[in-house]
Formats: structure tokens, C-alpha cells, sequence
């Protein structure tokens, strides 16, 4: 393989691994998001069951 190959799959190899993490990275971060909310809107509604219950 000529170097100028080795060069060129080098910087594909690495543009495509940035790509990958760049987008596993963005995805975490989303379902955390996601997580905290859904774990919010269930707090509010335990409390609204049990105000709920109460009267």
C-alpha cells in the first residue's frame, strides 16, 4: 500500500471513530435527559395519587 493510502485510511478510520462516539455520546446524554423526566413525571404523579388518597 502506498503511504498516501495509509494517510487516507488513517484519516477515515479516524473521521469515522469521531463520528461513532461523537454519536454514542450525544444518544447517553439524550436518555439520561429522558431518564430524569420520566423519573420527575412519576414523582408527580405518586403525588398526586396519594394527595389523592388522602381526601
Amino acid at each position: 500500500m502506498l503511504p498516501g493510502g495509509v494517510i487516507a485510511l488513517t484519516l477515515l478510520l479516524g473521521a469515522a471513530f469521531t463520528a461513532f462516539f461523537g454519536q454514542l455520546g450525544l444518544l447517553s446524554l439524550l436518555t439520561l435527559r429522558l431518564t430524569r423526566q420520566i423519573r420527575r413525571a412519576g414523582a408527580s404523579e405518586t403525588k398526586a395519587l396519594l394527595a389523592a388518597s388522602r381526601s
